[in-house]
């Protein structure tokens, strides 16, 4: 198992644990100027940290919902047996949809 931040810590083979059911970031990725990437160590020990794989997946549904990607397709890669199961898990990410809803209708 890999895991990878953007722009910040990333995770080798063997950093996985899965008794723990955690991935332990460890490493910096960065990009050098010819495009290549290279790994090292965080600048500092605020930038190793654990995380969840179940964060992963709850943070790439929070996202694909804010970039109003597909319920349909969301309950699809989620596994999820209908909409309203992934709406239900999920709709509490975005607390401004009400008012966005609201503020979408033309009232005659």
């Amino acid at each position: 198992m890999y895991g990878y931040e953007i722009g910040g810590g990333g995770s080798c083979p063997g950093d996985a644990d899965y008794k723990q059911n955690v991935i332990h970031i460890s490493k910096t990725v960065t990009y050098n100027e010819d495009g290549t990437a290279g790994t090292g160590s965080p600048k500092s020990e605020s930038g190793k940290r654990d995380i969840r794989p179940r964060a992963l997946r709850d943070t790439f549904a929070a996202r694909f919902i804010e970039q109003e990607g597909s319920l349909q397709t969301l309950k699809v890669i989620l596994g999820h047996s209908s909409p309203a199961m992934t709406m239900d898990l999920y709709s509490h990410v975005l607390p401004n949809t009400k008012q966005q809803e609201m503020d979408n209708l033309r009232i005659i």
